[in-house]
């Protein structure tokens, strides 16, 4: 199960979001699963029309009671360590990171998006996938048909997203996004807001 809780953020020159992300991998660390591994955590951030314009940053991994494990592996914009930090940027119009982990309940992290939008009409493209042994996507009912976990179009201020299920051969398991709260800054900044408003309407 993913469930990712967002919480949002803007700025005058971009708007961001951020999610809380835990995929439930419990059932990786079992038979027949465990067969396919070593599993693999991927990332990309393709860019569409505009080069250069977004960025996703990922950190504060937990594995429960896994591990990340091997060498971090990246092209383009992408760099990091599932033992810190990882980020990419659009800065070609393919970037992945993937490193392989030891499965344990849960793989949990937090991801902070930029979502500038694309000056074309073809928006830049946010996915998280878990990929077998031989690297390949494991399979999903995902809508976006490329057996992903999470799909997000750059295309709108609030993030276009497609959500699906997990599918593993020992069962089935879900993932959805919760609802939004917004981060003590971003919900300090609306109180302040409201305050000079009703200073100006005093006034």
């Amino acid at each position: 199960m993913l469930v990712a809780g967002p919480f949002f953020t803007s700025a005058a020159s971009q708007a961001a979001i951020s999610y809380h992300i835990v995929i439930n991998t419990a059932s990786l660390a079992i038979a027949p699963n465990v067969t396919s591994a070593p599993f693999s955590l991927d990332f990309q951030l393709n860019s569409g029309d505009t080069l250069g314009n977004n960025t996703a940053t990922l950190s504060n991994f937990t594995f429960g009671g896994g591990s990340a494990s091997g060498s971090a592996n990246s092209f383009g914009g992408a760099s990091g360590d599932l033992g810190s930090s990882v980020s990419l940027t659009d800065t070609s119009p393919f970037n992945e990171f993937f490193q392989t982990f030891n499965a344990g309940s849960s793989i949990q992290f937090d991801l902070f998006l930029s979502q500038n939008l694309d000056a074309g009409l073809t928006p830049d493209v946010f996915t998280i996938s878990l990929l077998n042994s031989s690297l390949f996507n494991i399979t999903t009912n995902s809508t976006d048909g490329a057996d992903t976990l999470m799909h997000l179009d750059l295309n709108s201020s609030t993030a276009g997203s497609t959500y699906g299920d997990m599918n593993f051969a020992s069962g089935t398991g879900s993932y959805s996004a919760v609802a939004a709260v917004p981060e003590p800054s971003a919900a300090f900044l609306s109180l302040a807001a409201c305050a000079v408003g009703v200073l100006r309407r005093r006034r």
